[in-house]
């Protein structure tokens, strides 16, 4: 595998690059964690993503957007080391009233 953590993109990439048809199917056929490798490394998944986009199809669109989402992404982190833990905990709170923690 060229790619650790975002093989899959890859994969759905190149079948769409080769036009391979995609549908939709009324079954579930996989079920992730929250607690993943691609959620703990979140950065390598979005640099992966734009090594893929870049070697394939270079949609400079997605890319853009995935840099935003990295910049969030490092924002947020950054806020987390800053912020204190009861501050953070209010956040994800408000963030997930309608779920259950």
């Amino acid at each position: 595998l060229n790619y650790k953590i975002a093989s899959d993109f890859d994969f759905f990439v190149n079948c769409s690059n080769k036009n391979f048809s995609f549908f939709y199917i009324k079954t579930i056929v996989s079920k992730v964690s929250g607690s993943g490798l691609s959620d703990l490394n979140r950065n390598k998944v979005y640099n992966e993503y734009i090594r893929i986009l870049i070697r394939n199809d270079r949609n400079y669109l997605l890319i853009f957007k995935i840099l935003i989402y990295k910049y969030i992404n490092y924002f947020k982190n950054v806020l987390k080391l800053i912020l204190p833990n009861s501050w953070i905990l209010n956040l994800l709170r408000i963030k997930y009233k309608h779920h259950i923690i």
